[in-house]
């Protein structure tokens, strides 16, 4: 019973021999296809929408000052100067 009990913790068997957190998310989310083909697209475009600006911003930070859109104010002030 111990070994048991030691497995359960271990491999997360506990939750859903009790009702616990799997059996509601279960409940919830994966009763139904429907829902849980809804379920797996938001989750795929939202994961999609987080990976996309983060990795945007990691590049805008390793590129600062050599990409055009932080160029392009400085140019339009330079030609500004000039044309006065």
């Amino acid at each position: 019973e111990k070994l048991a009990s030691i497995f359960a913790l271990r491999f997360g068997t506990m939750g859903v021999a009790k009702g616990g957190f799997l059996e509601s998310a279960y409940k919830v989310i994966m009763r139904r296809n429907s829902v849980y083909v809804g379920f797996v697209l938001t989750g795929a475009l939202v994961g999609e929408k987080l990976v996309s600006g983060g990795f945007d911003a990691l590049w805008e930070r390793n590129n600062k000052g050599k990409l055009y859109s932080h160029l392009e104010p400085k140019w339009t002030a330079q030609l500004a100067a000039q044309e006065d």
